[in-house]
């Protein structure tokens, strides 16, 4: 893939494709981005992905997945902001969850931030009651220090380090 719109492009058409057979999306997008590095040159595609997220709110990308696993590669260094900008946009019960990855991280500054910012998006009408119950859903484990995957509601061991 050489730009953002193939990448694009080849990830819906495994959308489509994940919607009329069992058809395994993570593995597929692993696969394509195995071949992706974290230079600076890479980073054009961290957007795009994360729109695509935003715009698939049904589709299986994995616990968190290789589109989440590629994007998280360019934390502090631009990616928390695209992401934050996606959730104002249209919040997700997934980029709910990739938000909270970066809330979990014990070095984050903007913690108290990134949690007030999904009260917000919590307390509005325009918000899916899947996404509201997502972002709650987050808030007791974080007072147990455990991180909670919405999407199968098992517990699982923060991540220590980026």
């Amino acid at each position: 893939m050489n730009s953002p719109e193939e990448l694009i492009e080849y990830l819906q058409n495994g959308v489509d494709d994940a919607k009329s057979i069992d058809f395994d999306f993570d593995g597929m997008a692993s696969d394509v981005l195995k071949n992706f590095d974290v230079s600076d040159d890479a980073f054009q595609f961290v957007g795009p992905i994360i729109k695509f997220i935003e715009n698939n709110p049904g589709v299986d990308f994995g616990q968190p997945g290789a589109l989440v696993h590629f994007v998280e590669k360019f934390y502090r260094r631009g990616y928390e902001d695209l992401l934050v900008s996606s959730l104002e946009r249209h919040p997700t019960v997934h980029t709910v969850w990739m938000l909270n990855r970066i809330i979990n991280d014990p070095s984050c500054q903007n913690r108290k931030k990134y949690i007030d910012f999904l009260r917000r998006i919590e307390k509005q009408d325009d918000v899916g009651e899947e996404v509201k119950e997502g972002i709650r859903f987050f808030w007791i484990p974080r007072d147990l220090g455990l991180v909670s995957s919405p999407r199968n509601r098992k517990t699982i061991a923060p991540r220590a380090s980026w």
